[in-house]
């Protein structure tokens, strides 16, 4: 009887104006605001400009495991590298029974900072890895702030000689938002993560040649 006095008196002030109906739902006698704000994800490159800032309609699913327990397991990818521009990167990224583990440290013109693993997916028939670090110290400001999410990918050409230098893409993205969105880390990961990166995937450029030595296993 009180959800349904409850119910008719949120109609009645939804006619009369004082609520705004079509932001709001009525769910077992509580009003709960509805999630459909938009993903923002922003694009820049070596040199640390933005070349772009764009928005898509953000996937939502229900967590089905934590992020330990995300993916396939034991996959692998380190790096220890330099771009043309001259920033510095130093990766690992390893996935196995014990969960997701890792760190990153960037010595960039764009910013110093510290990450922590968060996701990887490798693919050993290509030598590729999509990998994602949230940030957990900055030394240097700049482009990337603490709590930003990056994702970037890489390619282990081989070794020896005669091999083709080893390549990460051209761009890097970040999420700075998705908490308004998702709540917390683990509920973003079972939507957006190395396995499915959703539009991550279509907005990170070709590969580039780097100096260094990137391995993915």
């Amino acid at each position: 009887m009180k959800s349904k006095q409850i119910y008719s008196a949120f109609f009645l002030a939804c006619i009369l104006g004082l609520f705004s109906c079509t932001e709001m739902t009525f769910e077992e006698g509580l009003l709960k605001p509805t999630t459909d704000t938009e993903l923002e994800v922003s694009v820049f490159n070596d040199e640390g400009m933005i070349v772009e800032t764009t928005s898509f309609t953000a996937p939502k699913g229900t967590p089905s495991s934590s992020i330990e327990s995300r993916g396939n397991k034991n996959q692998i990818a380190t790096g220890d590298y330099q771009t043309i521009s001259g920033n510095e990167y130093l990766f690992s990224a390893i996935e196995n029974k014990g969960g997701v583990h890792g760190e990153w440290d960037i010595k960039a013109i764009w910013g110093s900072y510290k990450l922590e693993t968060i996701c990887v997916s490798t693919n050993e028939e290509d030598g590729t890895a999509m990998v994602a670090g949230i940030v957990t110290e900055v030394f240097a400001p700049g482009i990337l702030e603490l709590d930003y999410i990056v994702f970037f990918r890489v390619k282990d050409n081989g070794e020896g000689a005669n091999s083709a230098p080893d390549q990460t893409s051209r761009l890097l993205v970040f999420f700075r938002n998705y908490r308004q969105n998702y709540g917390t880390l683990e509920n973003f990961l079972a939507n957006i993560n190395c396995a499915n990166p959703s539009y991550v995937a279509n907005i990170l450029g070709p590969y580039e040649d780097r100096i260094g030595q990137i391995q993915v296993k």
